[in-house]
């Protein structure tokens, strides 16, 4: 049991709620698993969405589903890379995107391509076109001028929101009308 605390303080502290939880106690399972009931309610606008999402991880791999979002307790489920998912609801917590499977089944965003369609037109700049969709993406080489329009087939929201205009072209959206 003291081991499984002191794992879950760990855990919490890495995770950057560790100083927003003194005082607060923490209960945990035998298993090693933290009770989120015990441990810091999370509070997120969670809106309603109908959407599809393709996990994009290392591929062999999958993204766990965790029990709600931000919090340590995974459900024992991955979701493999490539597979498409239904989407049923979004939560934004400290800049990250969580989507819910349905049935309290919540995953990381971070590794969710959302298929969307539509146009949007470069800004007042020219955009450099990533081969990802992270600040730590290389260029392609690939520039598009300001006032061209472009067709966005999905997004990602890495910290921010990236547009995917086909194949493995990444833009952050902010640099769109």
């Amino acid at each position: 049991m003291k081991k499984t605390l002191v794992i879950a303080a760990a855990l919490l502290g890495l995770s950057g709620v560790g100083a927003a939880m003194q005082g607060a106690q923490v209960n945990a399972a035998t298993t090693g698993v933290v009770n989120p009931s015990k441990v810091l309610p999370w509070q997120a606008d969670v809106t309603s969405i109908k959407a599809v999402g393709r996990v994009d991880y290392v591929k062999g791999y999958g993204i766990a589903v965790w029990g709600s979002p931000n919090v340590i307790v995974n459900k024992g489920k991955t979701l493999k890379t490539g597979t498409t998912w239904r989407l049923f609801e979004k939560a934004m917590i400290n800049g990250v995107a969580w989507y819910n499977l349905g049935g309290g089944q919540w995953v990381d965003g971070t590794y969710l391509d959302i298929f969307v369609n539509k146009t949007v037109t470069v800004g007042a700049k020219p955009v450099n076109i990533l081969s990802g969709s992270s600040y730590s993406s290389k260029g392609t080489g690939k520039v598009i001028q300001p006032g061209t329009k472009w067709r966005v087939v999905a997004e990602r929201f890495s910290g921010v929101l990236f547009y995917n205009l086909g194949g493995n072209q990444w833009a952050r959206a902010d640099q769109f009308k």
